[in-house]
């Protein structure tokens, strides 16, 4: 799959993490969700067609998967399976989601819901385990509470999160 740029999905897995910081349109693509973003109006949507692709092809799964590890090595974690760890330390040094108002928040927040959709329902939640436990534990945490309580109650048989999370955010 490209993007409107001609950029294919595999071109985004390469490039590092000071571009992945600065750009704010490659997270639509590598994490498409059922619902429209006001930030990239050429994003695709997740409907009954792309969910039963993505169940019938394991390469598209393994892709999805592909990206999400990327962007876990980015926020300083790492996937085993249905699992999520530490890569490195988390602080927010390591971890721009830690702090204050910061758009990763509502990238992970995506991530999840893509996850969840197209390819593995618990690691969607072990993922929103993981961010939670961090959030919440770690003293330098600047997550706010209201972003925190989103993740808490993430349901993925709900959309609007995303949307919710995008107008603390925003």
């Amino acid at each position: 799959m490209a993007d409107n740029r001609g950029n294919l999905i595999d071109t985004y897995q390469k490039y590092d993490d000071f571009w992945l910081e600065h750009d704010h349109k490659f997270i639509q693509l590598l994490f498409p969700i059922d619902t429209g973003t006001r930030f990239n109006r050429h994003a695709p949507l997740v409907n009954e067609l792309t969910i039963a692709a993505f169940e019938q092809d394991p390469a598209l799964k393994a892709a999805h998967l592909a990206n999400l590890d990327r962007l876990l090595a980015y926020y300083s974690m790492q996937r085993s399976g249905s699992k999520i760890s530490a890569a490195r330390a988390i602080n927010p040094k390591n971890c721009a989601w830690l702090k204050w108002h910061d758009h990763n928040q509502l990238r992970l927040t995506r991530i999840m819901r893509s996850i969840w959709l197209l390819t593995d329902k618990p690691l969607a939640y072990a993922i929103r385990d993981f961010i939670v436990h961090h959030a919440t534990c770690y003293q330098g945490s600047e997550v706010r509470d209201i972003t925190i309580q989103h993740w808490q109650h993430f349901d993925a048989e709900s959309s609007d999160i995303s949307a919710e999370i995008t107008e603390q955010v925003d």
